[in-house]
């Protein structure tokens, strides 16, 4: 019933919002005066580039030579992964209390479990095999608890490195 209803109230809203729309764009204003407040129309998301779902729109874009502003036109390699991690395993924050049920697991490791130090290496570890996964010929640079100074040289020698290709930066 909850589904039925909520369905219903979404057809509801799209006819008001329909019925409004071809009222408003007959009139043209710019802006409802009510109670002297100006309150600016709402605008919708209907134009053609905002149905994501629809491949011929996609292909009809091609077609004309039109490419999307936020659409690469070319592709990029990902050539440098930076994976920074700053954990400080067993150092709570000062600012935070800790509740009793709570997420443990970094990387699928309970960091708790093992010595800090090893921990840390562990976690590194096992996130760069996720992300090697995804990227395999890219080239992996871990850090781990780095200072402020090592991040930015970190952040210099990848982008230095990668030319004009892409870095991927993963910060936790």
């Amino acid at each position: 019933a909850t589904e039925q209803s909520a369905s219903g109230l979404t057809d509801e809203l799209s006819r008001r919002l329909t019925i409004k729309d071809a009222t408003t764009s007959q009139q043209q204003p710019a802006a409802e005066v009510h109670n002297d407040v100006l309150r600016p129309q709402p605008r919708l998301l209907c134009e053609e580039r905002h149905d994501a779902n629809d491949d011929t729109l996609d292909k009809k874009h091609q077609d004309n030579g039109i490419v999307s502003k936020w659409r690469q036109k070319e592709k990029l390699k990902t050539t440098a992964v930076a994976l920074v991690l700053c954990l400080n395993i067993g150092v709570d924050p000062p600012d935070v209390i800790k509740i009793s049920p709570c997420a443990r697991l970094e990387c699928w490791v309970d960091p708790m479990s093992m010595q800090p130090a090893k921990a840390l290496e562990t976690i590194g570890k096992n996130l760069q095999a996720q992300y090697e996964r995804w990227q395999p010929r890219a080239k992996y640079k871990m850090h781990l608890d780095p200072t402020v100074e090592d991040v930015k040289k970190l952040c210099m020698s990848c982008r230095r490195n990668a030319k004009s290709e892409r870095v991927l930066f993963h910060y936790n």
